[in-house]
């Protein structure tokens, strides 16, 4: 009798599927697998199998975290609930595939970015600033107008919450430059040349929203901003005020992809900055730089 139930058993373990990772999802491009304690590593391609055990695509591992994995179709017809293979294909078996008939895919091979990525950006400060003071030694108020170019260098860290909302962090250092002219009166410490020149720690934190993922990513979004100035000087404003500011920005990019997970970030930001009764002041960024995902 006990020899008759370790025969049944073992007959019912060799006929349920040895096939332990599945489909789980298929949007936007992307394919999540449940692992569920299959071991596999990232670039391994397997084959697809359907509910009969018929080999239907092959894929290739792209990103693994936890219990979980993200792949992309090489040839055939993914669908959710289709199981992998155990093993990996060899290069003769992938060798092989690759000289059968090609079936229709599923969906379009992943071109862009997935997971988290950290990177440099160089900006490029475009900024403007309207301030009306008291010039030393009168009692009328005045006004000009300033504006200048400046650069910065920023560090960033995106972390993917969905394939479409990213969290990102900046932080660098960023120069904000303006100079103006009082139209020949020497109201700016005995000059008509007025400036403001600040060297500002430059911290920011936001969301990203990709509305297009195909060659190459499109996004839009927003940032807050706390700026700590690190050297300032001005012949217009009292600089024992220029101690910090704030920053709200809006955004738009794209992402292009390079290879082995790198890419080109770029952007263009609108900053506004809090308005005061005596001040106005804005900024536009041009950025680029260089990413890559981890």
């Amino acid at each position: 009798m006990m020899l008759m139930r370790v025969l049944f058993f073992i007959t019912l373990v060799l006929s349920t599927d040895g096939f332990a990772a599945t489909v789980q999802s298929i949007k936007n491009e992307k394919m999540l697998i449940s692992l569920d304690g299959q071991s596999m590593r990232t670039g391994e391609k397997y084959f697809l199998l359907n509910a009969e055990g018929k080999k239907k695509a092959v894929i290739r591992i792209r990103q693994i975290k936890d219990d979980r994995a993200i792949a992309e179709v090489l040839k055939g017809q993914a669908e959710v609930g289709f199981k992998l293979s155990q093993q990996p294909l060899r290069a003769t078996v992938a060798k092989a595939v690759q000289d059968t008939p090609e079936q229709p895919v599923s969906y379009k091979r992943i071109n862009s970015q997935a997971g988290n990525s950290w990177g440099l950006l160089s900006s490029l400060l475009n900024s403007q600033m309207q301030a009306d003071f008291i010039p030393a030694g009168s009692t009328t108020r005045t006004s000009v107008a300033m504006k200048g170019t400046s650069f910065g260098v920023l560090g960033f860290y995106d972390y993917s919450y969905t394939p479409e909302i990213q969290f990102r962090v900046l932080s660098g250092l960023e120069l904000f430059k303006v100079f103006g002219n009082s139209n020949g009166a020497t109201d700016c410490d005995g000059s008509s040349d007025c400036n403001v020149n600040l060297t500002y720690l430059s911290n920011y934190g936001g969301v990203k929203y990709y509305f297009y993922r195909q060659k190459f990513k499109i996004w839009a979004g927003g940032y807050y901003g706390f700026l700590v100035a690190l050297s300032k000087s001005s012949s217009v404003l009292r600089t024992a005020d220029l101690t910090s500011n704030q920053l709200w920005v809006f955004s738009a990019g794209l992402d292009y992809p390079l290879k082995k997970g790198t890419f080109i970030p770029a952007s263009i930001d609108y900053g506004l900055f809090p308005a005061s009764t005596t001040v106005k002041s804005n900024v536009l960024f041009i950025r680029a730089g260089w990413g890559t995902e981890f």
